[in-house]
């Protein structure tokens, strides 16, 4: 598991959520790491996978559909409803993971969720990076469990299958506010590129590249302490963000809730930790030696103005 990647610990029903705060390079490879642990329950029943539709069945006399879409700039909001067969479960189990396919045909790795009920929360990336228009929220491992106190995971799970359920993607506040930015700095052993900084009314979303780290570099990165700094000086932490992803897994976004901002962001402060995959130390060798010397490091600060 990224050594960024960061989950809460799951809570008592009837909300049961989960936060995905920083997504590095083998997230989705970590993704079963979200279920919860514990010795197998008797296989619950199966069923194929089905083409996308408004309604999918995910097993005989059960279906799951999308109820609710909220967009905007910094997160794509999906909520799943999921009925029929009582008996089965009046609860969600859930082992993921789950994408959002946009209409450039784009595949998105949830960021988050919760569980109340019959209905699957979902978060993934906002529009400044899914497409708006036809899209499918992609959801595995969705089932049914009677025991109310379970967390995501299918351990208890009474039903089990997979959902692709068509859903129209659409920003709530209307299309984001796009800046062409071109700000390259050095930072620490590379460089850091911004290229594009996408607002709303309720996020700011900074999108650039991390230039001369090496994989096991990327794979090691936090930008999870970076912030903006308000044109009163105030500061907004981030909200999530995610990097190690796009061509030559170079790509970094970051998302900032500026919702309650009194004043619009002036300054973004990119700050760089490294912090060393439990897997890679494990691994030995020069380059793990190496990553965890840096580890010890006070890491990189640097500053991009943000255009008006």
């Amino acid at each position: 598991m990224p050594s960024g990647l960061v989950i809460s610990r799951f809570r008592a029903r009837p909300l049961l959520p989960w936060a995905l705060l920083w997504i590095g390079i083998a997230a989705v490879i970590a993704a079963t790491g979200i279920a919860g642990a514990g010795p197998p329950a008797p296989a619950p029943l199966l069923i194929a996978a089905q083409a996308p539709s408004e309604v999918s069945t995910i097993a005989p006399g059960i279906t799951a559909r999308v109820t609710a879409v909220e967009m905007s700039a910094g997160e794509t909001v999906v909520r799943v409803t999921v009925t029929g067969r009582e008996d089965l479960g009046a609860y969600v189990a859930y082992a993921g993971p789950s994408f959002l396919i946009d209409s450039a045909g784009a595949r998105h790795f949830e960021a988050g969720g919760a569980i109340d009920g019959r209905v699957l929360t979902l978060r993934f990336p906002g529009s400044a990076t899914v497409a708006s228009g036809r899209g499918v929220a992609e959801v595995n491992g969705l089932g049914l469990t009677l025991d109310r106190v379970a967390g995501p995971g299918l351990d208890s799970a009474t039903v089990r299958g997979k959902a692709a359920i068509v859903t129209e993607l659409k920003p709530m506040r209307g299309d984001a506010v796009r800046t062409a930015v071109n700000e390259r700095r050095e930072f620490g052993p590379g460089f850091a590129l911004v290229n594009s900084i996408v607002r709303d009314e309720g996020f700011v979303v900074v999108q650039g590249e991390l230039e001369g780290f090496s994989r096991e570099s990327i794979q090691s990165l936090d930008l999870a302490m970076s912030t903006l700094i308000l044109g009163d000086g105030s500061e907004i932490r981030i909200n999530r963000g995610r990097s190690g992803f796009g061509e030559g897994l170079r790509s970094f976004e970051l998302t900032f809730d500026s919702s309650n901002a009194a004043t619009t962001p002036s300054q973004l402060v990119l700050r760089l930790r490294v912090r060393v995959p439990d897997a890679l130390k494990a691994s030995g060798g020069d380059v793990a030696a190496r990553l965890s010397a840096l580890e010890l490091s006070d890491g990189a600060t640097v500053l991009i103005a943000i255009p008006r």
